[in-house]
């Protein structure tokens, strides 16, 4: 069973390096996609990921999003519209891979070598014991 990952990403830079490491070690295909911080040292080099998309920052830059959230009490939009935006890009982008599964995560979530043991088998026990369609 092939398992690949899809990351929405912003400038998390060494998380997402982390997790890329540990998965490209299990053969996993990566897909990133980052929403535009602006800042060069936060931009993720592309080389890294089986396939990586740059789009538009939806808040503008990251003061716009600091503002949006200090204002909880009428609500928030930007996460939801980045994260929604950035999983449609990277699961249009899956489909021209060879892959059972996607797990699909945040770029505050690293897998390292002490979870990604434990995280990456769950799936293929479910998928063993699900009943045939015959």
């Amino acid at each position: 069973m092939k398992i690949g990952f899809i990351i929405s990403m912003y400038d998390e830079i060494g998380k997402v390096k982390e997790t890329i490491k540990v998965v490209k070690r299990k053969n996993c295909p990566v897909i990133v996609i980052q929403s535009d911080p602006k800042i060069q040292n936060e931009i993720l080099n592309h080389e890294l990921a089986d396939h990586y998309e740059l789009l538009e920052d939806v808040a503008g830059n990251k003061e716009q999003y600091k503002d949006e959230r200090s204002h909880m009490d009428r609500g928030t939009t930007i996460p939801s519209y980045a994260l929604s935006r950035n999983y449609s890009h990277g699961f249009t982008a899956a489909a021209k891979f060879d892959v059972d599964w996607w797990i699909a995560t945040t770029s505050v979530i690293a897998a390292t070598p002490r979870n990604s043991n434990a995280s990456l088998p769950v799936i293929q026990p479910s998928v063993a014991n699900e009943p045939s369609s015959a």
